[in-house]
């Protein structure tokens, strides 16, 4: 018997298998991979960077072409064969330029650009340098000279501005990057650790399920079936109406508790009465016998230490009970005759055979329910066993996945002793400081032209410094010059960059980021994959089964959320979803189980029928009695009582207010030594039987 049935079975009994919780699986570790993209408060990163590298990659979308790797290189090629390179860049050519021609136009454009410029710039200074020759120089501004001269130094300071613009972009752009290069094998290795989390994760949870989770439901369905009897009889009383049985024996339970209780608590007021009767007689003694030496005190004794004995007399005055009398009636004496009454009605006799019979149909029902039981526990057990096999089998497969590969080649890419990449970066960033430098010094240049046309002054003989508009003309000049020397370099640099670094987005980060919409790329990588496949013999079945699906395949089936049990198939091997089919034979038998036992299950008469007319009606009768709550006046004289008989508190305000310098009287301490005798001999004692009473009232009046 397959043990869903019991489930059922539980739930059709009255059941709501509340007990059944599975506590979720929480991960020791967070994913890491990616943090970086997000600040200390959980913010994007800056809004302009991004807005400035979106830009980037639209840029270089809108420029590159798909890479027709599969005309263009052969599997040879893509191992790193040169010869193959070298004849499929001899022979394919055309179809090399044809997927470049967007770079190719734009690199060659820029440094056409730069050589037109600067050949067009020198043949115009050319131009100029003899047509001023024959010119006279003018000594004086001619008209609109100071407007032309604000427009051009407006217009020089906007470009000035820009240039210092781009020299802050390429500042920042070199930093950035430099900084991420630095940290790249770190966010490389921790990319790799979420790896080993999400591995060591999914084997901690495929065990959560498949073996701390069944014990769980093991435990929960055996404590059902301990109590399913009582459960389905509890059913029954509810659709025949048979529950009122269990309603009437309830109420004759509690009432002789109450009964007896009540009885209880009429014996404890006589005898607390008793006790405070005698408190009363040896608190007046004690008075008697301190007054006398107070009043001796008081006659005899100078200040302070007539002040002390007339606050002893006033403690005492302040101790005495005026009358210690609790009242045995907390209840009205309607209440206590209806209790007599239902005690009377013997219901638990009356109602006996019937609820007899309720008792042998949940024994016979628990009886069949533990004859099948220990069938069930083997079938559990065996359950149970297949499961952890599959379980320890399933865990067996992912240890053997490991990533030690990985972590070897970032190890040996970042290590500059085994290859000369790192020393490259370092280079590079070298050399963008130094381009940098080389636009922030034009930027300066610049501005310290600017600044001399504006607020340099016309030249005169008599007055021919440095703060003149010609030493602006001069740095202008500089400027203009060693710009046209470093600008073709600058731009075939700039060339060389954008083909490279355009390419290598295009086909490696930008794929990255979006692998689904870059086809080639995924096709490229299966190529890379199908090559490594041909090389390679799988050491395991998990090997072979990671094997069987495309990374387009992958990614499709990561972005529609779906599981890589059923992704990969795994179900061929471990047979989880045959579960399904289990619980529907469980259910067939559940119905074959449930119809049986109903068609042995005794008659169930009316209950009229085993309860007789007056029988009945004296139940009726026990309806009307009304059992109200107990007095809430006599539960406030035992808090008063209790609160009357703490003498250690009002004794110890009493000695914190008195002088300790000033020492003590011997009628003040005689009045202290006997309240504390009193105290432990009378005094506490009978607050700890108040205390009980209280609580016994109090219990008694919760039922």
């Amino acid at each position: 018997m397959n043990p869903t049935i019991f489930i059922y079975l539980a739930i059709c009994a009255g059941s709501s298998l509340g007990d059944l919780v599975f506590a979720p699986y929480k991960s020791a570790e967070q994913y890491k991979c990616g943090s970086f993209m997000e600040d200390r408060n959980g913010r994007k990163a800056d809004v302009v960077l991004s807005f400035y590298y979106s830009t980037i990659d639209q840029f270089i979308t809108l420029i590159s072409s798909p890479f027709p790797h599969q005309e263009l290189l052969s599997d040879q090629a893509l191992t790193g064969d040169i010869d193959e390179l070298q004849s499929s860049v001899e022979k394919k050519y055309w179809q090399w330029i044809e997927w470049q021609k967007g770079w190719i136009a734009i690199s060659a454009g820029l440094v056409a650009v730069s050589v037109l410029f600067v050949i067009f710039y020198i043949f115009y200074k050319f131009c100029v340098c003899i047509c001023t020759r024959s010119s006279k120089k003018q000594n004086t501004d001619a008209r609109y000279d100071g407007c032309k001269r604000s427009m051009c130094n407006l217009v020089l300071f906007a470009l000035v501005s820009a240039n210092a613009f781009v020299a802050f972009t390429l500042l920042m752009t070199s930093q950035y990057a430099q900084i991420g290069l630095d940290k790249l094998p770190n966010r490389m290795n921790q990319c790799i650790d979420d790896l080993q989390s999400y591995k060591r994760d999914s084997d901690m949870k495929i065990r959560k399920l498949l073996i701390d989770d069944y014990q769980v439901l093991n435990s929960t369905i055996t404590k059902q079936l301990s109590t399913a009897g009582h459960n389905v009889v509890d059913r029954v009383k509810k659709l025949t109406g048979a529950h009122v049985i269990d309603v009437f024996m309830n109420v004759s339970k509690v009432a002789q508790e109450m009964h007896d209780g009540l009885e209880s608590v009429h014996g404890k007021v006589r005898f607390l009465n008793e006790e405070g009767s005698r408190f009363e007689a040896e608190f007046s003694r004690l008075r008697n016998t301190a007054n006398e030496e107070l009043v001796k005190c008081l006659e005899n004794e100078l200040e302070p230490v007539r002040s002390m004995c007339a606050k002893a007399e006033r403690l005492l005055e302040s101790l005495a009970v005026t009358q210690f009398k609790i009242d045995q009636k907390f209840l009205p004496n309607a209440t206590e005759n209806g209790l007599s009454e239902i005690v009377n009605a013997n219901i638990t006799q009356v109602l006996a055979a019937s609820n007899a019979q309720f008792e042998q149909l949940e024994n016979r029902i628990q009886h069949e329910i533990d004859r099948e039981t220990h069938s069930a526990q083997n079938m559990l057990k065996q359950i149970g066993d297949d499961l952890f096999l599959v379980a320890e089998t399933i865990s067996t497969q992912l240890r053997k996945v490991t990533f030690e590969g990985l972590y070897n080649t970032v190890s040996y890419v970042s290590d500059p002793k085994k290859t000369p990449t790192i020393q490259y970066i370092q280079y590079s960033w070298y050399v963008s400081l130094v381009v940098t430098s080389l636009f922030i010094l034009l930027a300066l240049i610049f501005l310290f032209g600017v600044l001399y046309g504006i607020c340099g002054r016309r030249p005169t003989y008599y007055n021919d410094d440095c703060c003149v508009r010609s030493t602006g003309g001069k740095f202008y000049s500089f400027g203009i010059w060693a710009f046209l020397l470093i600008f073709i370099f600058l731009a075939v640099g700039t060339a060389v960059l954008m083909f490279s670094i355009g390419n290598f987005s295009n086909l490696v980060c930008q794929p990255m980021r979006n692998p689904l919409s870059h086809p080639d790329s995924l096709s490229l990588a299966e190529r890379y994959i199908n090559i490594w496949k041909a090389n390679h013999t799988p050491e395991n079945d998990i090997e072979v089964t990671l094997q069987s699906k495309t990374p387009a395949e992958v990614i499709r089936a990561c972005s529609r959320n779906e599981t890589l049990y059923n992704f990969f198939d795994f179900d061929k091997k471990y047979h989880l979803n045959k579960l399904q089919d289990f619980e529907k034979d469980a259910y067939n038998q559940l119905q074959i189980f449930l119809r049986t036992t109903m068609e042995n299950m005794p008659e169930i008469r009316p209950l009229d029928s085993f309860i007789s007319r007056s029988e009945l009606k004296d139940l009726e009768k026990l309806a009307a009695v009304n059992v109200s709550k107990v007095s809430q006046q006599g539960l406030n004289a035992i808090k008063h009582a209790m609160d009357e008989l703490d003498l250690v508190s009002k004794t110890r305000e009493f000695e914190d207010s008195l002088d300790v310098n000033s020492g003590r009287p011997k009628a003040v301490t005689l009045v202290l030594e006997q309240i504390k005798e009193l105290e432990a001999q009378f005094a506490k004692p009978l607050r700890s039987r108040l205390e009980a009473l209280y609580s016994n009232i109090t219990s008694l009046d919760e039922k």
